[in-house]
């Protein structure tokens, strides 16, 4: 009995305790998802400036290479189609542009009138997407990843076309921009520790990757990361897994005149490991703090209990039984405080005492009968 008397108030005191620590366990938990919140979003506007910034510096090159091309449409070397002089123009060209692979004059066919690099074959362009679309629009347009048949390198071509009076094409001046030299000018970039930058054609194929860019370049991004980025039309920010399987962060900003099918796509991811790595680490501590606050209180409820509380209600309850077996003599021993136990002992002791003194009344009045 006295043993289960112990095992129980002791039970309720652990409760007690621990329902006096579950408020502070949910402010804890809803301070830290209230950070995580807050840091997500400041992850996600810190992408999103980051890939701004990086989608100026890609329309830049574009819009270099544009006027770069542009220049040389217009010279009656590359108008009228001199090889010897036209090949040696382009080589010379390419020796100051370090980041191209090569520069090249097509005729309408897709034939290659002359390049910047000697070329023993005879290289057809016709079936570019870059080319294709040059004859189709007539204007300046960015082609898709693509292994040169010249360079024999990863490139991303851009086309301007030469047309004659009659408005039609009479040649495509061409410059192919090693993704080698892109993907040092993405190096360049100031970025957090852990960030991932990506340029990303029309297909969804990576021309930029930064780290890595030897791994990953002219791979194809998950179809959902890409279809995401579509049907966006326009910047955004998303939360996927990467194709190294890392959960990030993404902001994307598109690159051209036409929203709906940009010529590129930028994208900066963050891990979201990292982004969540302070708040996760403030809310273990947090933890760490109440569980050892709880450890302590349930400690000091185990001992105090034992001995301001417990070892007093078992001398009510000795002193009760006692009391019950008929010795009417005997008292708590406990002090008569204000407090509930103090009151209950004197209560108790008062009791006895009447019963005592009850005791001793009926048995004078049966002694005094009796004679």
């Amino acid at each position: 009995m006295r043993s289960w008397l112990n095992s129980t108030l002791r039970i309720r005191l652990i409760l007690l305790v621990l329902l006096a620590v579950v408020p502070a366990l949910g402010l804890i938990l809803h301070t830290a998802a209230e950070q995580r919140r807050t840091a997500t979003a400041e992850a996600q506007e810190q992408t999103l400036q980051m890939a701004r910034l990086a989608a100026n510096n890609q329309k830049q090159v574009v819009e270099g290479t544009r006027q770069l091309l542009m220049i040389l449409a217009q010279l009656p070397v590359v108008r009228q189609g001199n090889s010897a002089e036209c090949n040696l123009l382009l080589a010379d060209i390419l020796k100051q542009r370090l980041a191209y692979a090569t520069f090249a004059v097509l005729d309408a066919q897709g034939n290659t009138i002359c390049s910047g690099i000697p070329y023993s074959g005879s290289p057809n362009a016709k079936d570019r997407s870059y080319f294709q679309r040059a004859l189709q629009t007539r204007k300046f347009t960015v082609g898709e990843y693509q292994i040169g048949r010249a360079t024999k390198k990863p490139t991303l071509n851009f086309a301007y076309p030469v047309l004659d009076k009659a408005g039609r094409v009479q040649t495509v001046v061409v410059a192919a921009l090693d993704l080698a030299q892109l993907n040092k000018l993405a190096m360049q970039l100031k970025m957090p520790e852990g960030a991932l930058l990506s340029v990303v054609d029309r297909k969804g194929t990576l021309l930029v990757r930064y780290p890595d860019s030897h791994i990953w370049v002219g791979k194809s991004l998950r179809a959902d990361a890409f279809t995401k980025m579509k049907n966006a039309q326009g910047e955004g920010v998303d939360e996927i897994t990467s194709l190294d399987g890392m959960r990030r962060i993404f902001a994307f900003v598109p690159l051209g005149d036409n929203s709906v099918n940009p010529d590129e796509y930028i994208r900066v991811g963050i891990s979201k490991s990292e982004v969540l790595a302070d708040a996760n680490s403030l809310l273990v501590r947090n933890l760490f703090s109440l569980g050892a606050v709880t450890f302590l209180a349930i400690a000091a409820a185990w001992v105090g209990g034992d001995v301001f509380f417990i070892q007093q209600i078992q001398s009510l309850v000795q002193t009760a039984k006692i009391l019950g077996s008929g010795q009417l003599n005997t008292r708590t021993g406990l002090a008569h405080t204000s407090g509930e136990i103090g009151q209950l002992a004197q209560a108790i002791d008062e009791m006895a005492a009447a019963l005592q003194a009850r005791e001793k009344e009926i048995a004078s009045l049966q002694q005094f009968s009796g004679k």
